[in-house]
């Protein structure tokens, strides 16, 4: 028998069932022309959601047995996915219409792309500003992800890593994609062996991506797909222990434990201890510079 399905939806769970209901009444309501299946993850041991959503047509639920994290989760759904495309996609997410055809459209006429991504709006329709950005180097984390980018936000770290040049309501190629909604040809998921199951969350989607690119595919943001997305930019650096794990991890796997250890050092500094060691770095290259009388 031929398989018809082109497309599985990955929704990793943790007990979000109105973003959930939502999402999945989205996903309905685009009406995309691909035969697809929606994989469902539970991650939330004893939750109900299985129970609320069986009999519902192309939906399958998947108990993962405990909290795997962002990234296990979807190589489980991936593991019975049975489209040649994957839309890996969160639960606090809202598709437009059309966008999940444009998305697919886009990678059945560009062979030599891997990953395609929407743009993200907030839920007041405006367009996330900091999203598709070049490697994440050293370099450009120190300037663009710690209290570095507050003291000096509009360094030429900053611009180069989030691609200010480019407007984003252009189609563009990128390094990196937000992991909040993406299609990616199974085939390439497959051959990367999915997400590295020691990111538990935060920094999967980098990695990923990192590792796409490195065997040759192309990444894409595509404008003519929108998707919503229920999240509000914080002002400070994330610093949950998963988000710093993360963080830690793929500088070390990517870069080695060196700029690890110094990408955290100034991602842990505060704002004051910042300022003070700006301060005498300033005073000590002063006392260096040869004076005009000299």
């Amino acid at each position: 028998m031929i398989n018809k399905i082109k497309l599985s939806i990955i929704i990793v769970y943790f007990g979000e069932k109105k973003e959930v209901n939502n999402l999945l009444r989205s996903i309905r309501k685009s009406q995309t022309e691909s035969d697809y299946e929606i994989i469902l993850v539970n991650n939330k041991v004893g939750d109900d959601i299985g129970k609320l959503l069986k009999g519902q047509k192309n939906i399958k639920v998947v108990e993962s047995g405990g909290d795997l994290g962002y990234g296990k989760g979807n190589n489980l759904g991936a593991k019975s996915a049975k489209g040649k495309y994957l839309l890996i996609i969160n639960p606090d997410t809202k598709v437009i219409p059309g966008s999940i055809d444009n998305l697919v459209n886009f990678l059945d006429k560009n062979k030599n792309a891997a990953i395609a991504a929407p743009n993200l709006l907030d839920t007041k329709g405006k367009l996330f500003e900091r999203q598709g950005t070049r490697l994440l180097t050293p370099l450009r984390a120190i300037f663009s992800i710690t209290i570095l980018s507050r003291i000096f936000p509009g360094n030429k770290y900053v611009r180069d890593y989030y691609m200010s040049e480019i407007p984003k309501s252009s189609l563009r190629e990128v390094d990196f994609i937000p992991g909040s909604a993406f299609l990616i040809r199974k085939k390439v998921y497959d051959q990367m062996h999915g997400f590295d199951k020691n990111f538990f969350l935060y920094f999967e989607e980098f990695d990923l991506c990192k590792r796409v690119k490195e065997v040759g595919w192309k990444i894409y943001m595509v404008p003519d797909a929108v998707v919503e997305h229920d999240w509000e930019p914080s002002e400070k650096t994330p610093d949950s222990k998963y988000f710093a794990e993360s963080r830690f991890y793929y500088f070390r796997k990517h870069y080695g434990i060196i700029w690890a250890i110094v990408v955290e050092f100034f991602a842990r500094l505060s704002k004051k201890v910042a300022f003070i060691l700006l301060l005498l770095l300033t005073l000590v290259i002063w006392s260096i510079l040869p004076s005009e009388s000299s």
